[in-house]
């Protein structure tokens, strides 16, 4: 199996009257698991775009395999329920946000495809209805079937009520079949951790 590292160095994003991201280290390899704690807010949003390759740091580096190119990343790296910028409208029927997903990847996306894909999910339920876990699971299974993509990076699933032990048995899966993959989470979340965690804003 090809080994990939996603690796940060020192990524910060200015704001008034502080940074949207104070300054971050983070380095994830294929096939692990790692959580990112701090305190709810921009940086957790600004920290998955700029590991994604759709936001340039004010500071610091961002690389895949060694790349700089934002494009690498932005191929390589899937953003799962970052807040306004990936989360799903929770207004929608869930299945036609399964359906987006699995466009998106290239997938079969017709109704029938979706019910086959996910049979255990009420598709007409709205997506704010559908159990927060199991709505976490599924979008970071069907970002996991992109063309491309080598790691994930979800976004607070505690501001759902999704614990550490209800996200991490997904992740742990995923690693299993070789992606990377970051969590970020509040500091409430952190003593439940069972994956190696650093801090946003903790660069040395």
């Amino acid at each position: 199996m090809t080994q990939h590292v996603l690796r940060a160095s020192g990524i910060l994003v200015r704001g008034r009257p502080r940074p949207l991201l104070p300054a971050t280290d983070v380095e994830l390899r294929s096939g692990e698991v790692r959580a990112l704690v701090g305190e709810p807010g921009h940086a957790h949003t600004a920290l998955a775009l700029v590991l994604a390759g759709r936001f340039r740091p004010d500071a610091g580096t961002a690389t895949l395999d060694s790349s700089v190119l934002d494009r690498t990343r932005q191929t390589g790296v899937a953003l799962v329920d970052v807040p306004r910028v990936s989360e799903p409208d929770e207004h929608v029927p869930f299945g036609t946000i399964l359906g987006e997903e699995l466009a998106m990847a290239g997938q079969p996306a017709r109704r029938r495809a979706v019910r086959a894909w996910a049979p255990d999910v009420e598709l007409g339920r709205r997506t704010e209805d559908v159990p927060a876990d199991r709505r976490t699971a599924l979008l970071l299974r069907s970002a996991a079937l992109r063309t491309g993509v080598r790691f994930l990076v979800l976004t607070l699933p505690d501001r759902w009520g999704v614990t550490p032990a209800q996200w991490e048995p997904v992740t742990a899966e995923l690693a299993r079949r070789g992606y990377g993959v970051l969590v970020t989470v509040g500091e409430t979340s952190r003593h439940l951790l069972s994956v190696p965690a650093g801090t946003i804003g903790g660069a040395e």
